[in-house]
């Protein structure tokens, strides 16, 4: 090892690093595992399902333009770009590879991308993604200097990946540094409960809602009570006899004991009803938008859309295209960057026209540049004369082109 390399790894990696990693396991995380996550929550409770679908899918469908430097070094935008191409031959198209990578980053906490590159004239091209799954894949545990140098992804073999070959994305965990943790975690109890609930109702109606009973008949033979369960079947048996009143006879010599209870005793209804409502909380999904008309918040459902995108569907796909773009803009001499097209998300519309009215006034009283209200807005920055200059009279605004 060379001097430089040995001064390098002595002084200058996080000595926390040192502690933080000791003993730490990658391949498990938290009390319910990823795979858990999945077979618990996304695959067997309703309401979490139906609200990971909806999420990922209002950020697969969001509209999208590059940001470019073009041959002459200006600023450029496009709705076309290689990058884009790429992502579109991936797995099943651009819509499966963002739906399959925000379900794994909502429900296991992180998601993992491999790139596919091929090396042309020296440099990798990339030619389109793979989302692996979650719940196969872990960081490769490193050292205080690197504590991540790579990727395995173990299920029927091992399979290891370097690190710039992989996009890694995560809820960040506060308990497990080289993982996320994913919302379920905190509502593992409730789903499970709700689960719960969802199979007894199911038991109840397999059985046609006959309950659970013992009779007790002394004295009768083994066959007399085969018999006496055979009618008892038949007669209340099946949703279409639920209610019918039966007479049996031999009633004097036996006795009916009911080792179930009612539904409502066990209050099952309003237990599914909490359940929805705190999954629905912890996921920032609003309780309108599940049909739930008692747990309203906004005024209607334009509201509560808005607030969805607002709070969950923006915030996670900005950190999404920001770990793309980290990952991949390198990869291309124009240096592209995917941008969140907000001007053209209808459920935003009307916020979207609120703020550039805010602005463009912060404009024209001298309060911000043209260019500084465009960098608020998502635009890049305009060459126009005076768009980086303050006005600080209202009766000299700059261009209309140098703002919008």
């Amino acid at each position: 090892m060379s001097l430089i390399s040995t001064i390098r790894r002595k002084f200058l990696g996080s000595r926390a690093f040192g502690g933080i990693l000791w003993g730490n396991n990658t391949t498990t995380y938290t009390r319910w595992n990823k795979a858990k996550l999945i077979e618990q929550g996304y695959n067997r409770n309703p309401v979490f399902s139906a609200i990971c679908d909806r999420i990922s899918d209002l950020i697969a469908d969001l509209p999208l333009y590059v940001d470019f430097k073009d041959e002459n070094g200006r600023a450029s935008q496009s709705t076309r770009h290689p990058l884009l191409d790429a992502m579109n031959r991936s797995d099943q198209g651009f819509h499966s590879m963002i739906k399959r990578t925000v379900l794994y980053l909502i429900v296991c906490g992180e998601a993992y991308i491999q790139k596919l590159c091929i090396e042309t004239n020296g440099k990798k091209r990339i030619v389109g993604f793979v989302v692996l799954p979650a719940q196969f894949t872990n960081p490769i545990q490193g050292d205080p200097m690197k504590p991540v140098i790579g990727y395995e992804y173990i299920e029927n073999g091992r399979i290891t990946f370097d690190l710039d070959e992989v996009i890694y994305i995560n809820n960040p965990s506060i308990s497990d540094y080289l993982h996320g943790i994913a919302p379920g975690v905190s509502i593992a109890e409730i789903m499970d409960m709700q689960n719960a609930f969802i199979t007894w109702n199911k038991n109840i109606g397999v059985g046609g809602g006959l309950p659970s009973l013992v009779i007790q008949a002394p004295g009768i033979t083994t066959e007399d009570a085969q018999a006496v369960k055979d009618l008892w079947v038949t007669v209340n048996g099946g949703a279409g006899n639920a209610h019918k009143p039966s007479i049996m006879g031999g009633g004097e010599a036996m006795k009916i004991l009911n080792l179930n209870f009612k539904p409502n005793e066990a209050e099952w209804a309003k237990g599914i009803e909490m359940a929805t409502r705190l999954i629905a909380m912890r996921m920032g999904y609003p309780s309108e938008l599940l049909n739930d008309p008692s747990g309203k918040t906004y005024a209607n459902v334009t509201e509560a859309t808005k607030t969805l995108y607002r709070d969950v569907v923006l915030p996670t796909a900005n950190r999404l295209y920001s770990a793309i773009n980290r990952s991949c803009s390198s990869h291309y001499a124009d240096r592209p960057m995917i941008v969140i097209d907000k001007d053209n998300i209808d459920a935003m519309g009307e916020d979207r026209a609120l703020l550039i009215k805010r602005l463009a006034e912060a404009v024209k009283a001298g309060i911000m540049t043209a260019n500084e209200a465009r960098e608020q807005l998502g635009f890049p920055s305009n060459d126009a004369p005076g768009a980086s200059e303050l006005f600080n009279t209202p009766s000299a605004p700059p261009a209309t082109d140098s703002f919008t």
